[in-house]
């Protein structure tokens, strides 16, 4: 599932205050945030590539990898259902 994302100056905004809310979630919110859209699949609509663009900030932040990957900063795809294991992320099988 993949998504082409051309930034513009009104995406800072927006996704400086999804970055305010993960931060306040526990790793478990964390994980559960992120699979939930991982459950509903990318949809084509902005706001939601925002909200994954934060998601993967505060996961590569906290566990030093993200289920959300950029391709040359424009391409925003997701892998599937993660898992928190040992204080870890993984992609459940």
């Amino acid at each position: 599932m993949e998504y082409l994302f051309i930034s513009n100056k009104d995406d800072v905004q927006p996704i400086q205050e999804y970055l305010e809310i993960l931060k306040d979630k526990s790793n478990t919110e964390l994980v559960a945030a992120y699979n939930r859209e991982a459950k509903i699949g990318i949809v084509g609509v902005r706001q939601q590539i925002r909200y994954l663009l934060a998601l993967r900030y505060e996961l590569q932040k906290r566990f030093g990898e993200s289920p959300v990957y950029v391709i040359d900063n424009c391409v925003v795809g997701i892998t599937g259902i993660i898992e928190l294991i040992n204080n870890q992320i993984r992609i459940k099988q």
